[in-house]
């Protein structure tokens, strides 16, 4: 699959390229960049390319960000191709509070919608709230919360993008057994 380079004034998306490897070494190393997921960061450089290699290589829906007449990657935007179209993101802490990946987001969402995508989630550790107050500001609703291993608290958001073809997807609903609702 051809993924293109979608671009807005000030940043774009574009492919991953051999050498953004260490740019994303750094990002999946990164406690603070991946403070957001609910998955926990990598402990090497080593580890954090077997991680890319798994679970990001050759995905159609992996795409980095970089601002404009900046020629380094700050961070990167990613939905799963499985059924659960996971939304995935990480972006250098110096750059969080400049609604980025809102315009990332806001780049990406017609292209899923054109590639026959109808429906998102997203994972966010409950206590970043920067991360669920982007699910919000673009329009992702609230399901459920869930408890992972280590005690801390996961909130699942979900969008439909697609209404006519979006399909309730029970393997999300049934894979946290234990899961709540927060008063948010």
């Amino acid at each position: 699959m051809n993924v293109p380079t979608l671009a807005s004034q000030r940043i774009s998306l574009r492919p991953f390229h051999e050498t953004d490897m260490e740019i994303v070494k750094s990002l999946l190393t990164d406690p603070l960049a991946t403070s957001n997921l609910p998955w926990v960061s990598a402990t090497s450089h080593l580890n954090a390319e077997n991680f890319y290699t798994h679970l990001m290589d050759n995905d159609p829906y992996f795409f980095m960000i970089e601002m404009k007449n900046y020629d380094l990657p700050i961070g990167f935007m990613k939905v799963s191709t499985d059924q659960s179209h996971l939304l995935d993101f990480a972006l250098l802490e110096e750059y969080w509070h400049r609604d980025i990946l809102i315009e990332a987001f806001q780049l990406l969402h017609p292209y899923l919608v054109e590639q026959g995508i109808s429906e998102l989630y997203l994972k966010v550790e409950s206590t970043h709230t920067d991360s669920c107050d982007f699910a919000k500001r673009i329009g992702f609703l609230y399901e459920y919360s869930y408890e992972v291993k280590d005690g801390s608290t996961v909130r699942l958001y979900h969008m439909i993008l697609i209404p006519e073809t979006a399909r309730f997807n029970p393997d999300m609903w049934q894979t946290h057994s234990e899961r709540f609702i927060e008063a948010l």
